[in-house]
């Protein structure tokens, strides 16, 4: 058993303790509790645009200190962005509105105890970087997405992350997801003519990764075939201090 593949009861019922505990946090400020004799009515919000005369590069900067952020794109080419937020009503009496701002090409999103919906178009290209401090971050790049560089960052939580091979990758990027304490899931499947090197970094936990046709530098790095050589390169990096690592690439 290498070292990156440890499991052991001590380890587990650790890190069980924390992200529990983490949870707990966060249900109860999300939600608002009814034994302490909070309103949990949830309270809703959405905006959208149009693309219109907007063009370049958009980036998503999304930040909560405590909820999820769910993102996804979606076959339509004059949708900029659909954002859908959901808290408890305890949640806005304390913090008021959700943050939804679009201002020189940036879409900026952010609250204290929410749950964002993000929804992207595919006619224009995106970067995006989104982290909670408690909480979940879902990503799916799909629909003939244009994207380029992707960091997703949680404290405590867990990141799941998907890529499709009908996207277009703007130039050489960089995946980056990280979490101190929780799990990363990533699935990635190629688009053509692009080559890819996959790392991980652990400090206590497992990692395991299911990649039959790419090659396997050591236990937590993995490349492509092609890598270098293909016309475009991509770069992931998964790191946790404490959690588990999953990945499957094809």
């Amino acid at each position: 058993m290498s070292n990156y593949e440890r499991n052991t009861t001590m380890i587990f019922c650790i890190l069980g303790v924390l992200v529990v505990g983490s949870i707990a946090v966060g249900a109860i400020t999300f939600y608002g509790s009814s034994w302490l004799g909070h309103d949990n009515t949830p309270v809703y919000f959405h905006e959208d645009s149009t693309i219109g005369s907007v063009s370049g590069l958009v980036t998503i900067n999304a930040d909560i200190n405590t909820g999820s952020l769910n993102i996804l794109f979606v076959d339509n080419d004059t949708l900029l962005y659909d954002v859908d937020v959901q808290m408890s009503n305890r949640s806005y009496l304390q913090y008021g509105d959700p943050t939804i701002a679009f201002s020189s090409n940036t879409l900026t999103l952010s609250h204290e105890v929410a749950a964002f919906n993000i929804t992207l178009g595919n006619g224009i290209n995106y970067t995006i970087n989104a982290q909670t401090s408690t909480g979940s971050i879902a990503c799916v790049l799909s629909h003939d997405a244009l994207v380029g560089d992707v960091a997703l960052t949680t404290g405590t939580g867990s990141i799941a992350f998907t890529m499709t091979n009908d996207v277009t990758l703007i130039g050489n990027v960089d995946f980056d997801l990280t979490t101190n304490t929780g799990s990363v899931t990533a699935v990635i499947i190629l688009p053509d003519d692009v080559g890819a090197d996959f790392s991980a970094e652990l400090g206590v936990g497992s990692i395991v990764v299911n990649a039959p046709t790419w090659d396997k530098v050591t236990s937590t790095h993995y490349q492509s075939d092609d890598y270098g050589d293909a016309p475009q390169n991509l770069d992931i990096v998964v790191e946790t201090s404490v959690g588990s690592v999953t990945a499957t690439l094809s």
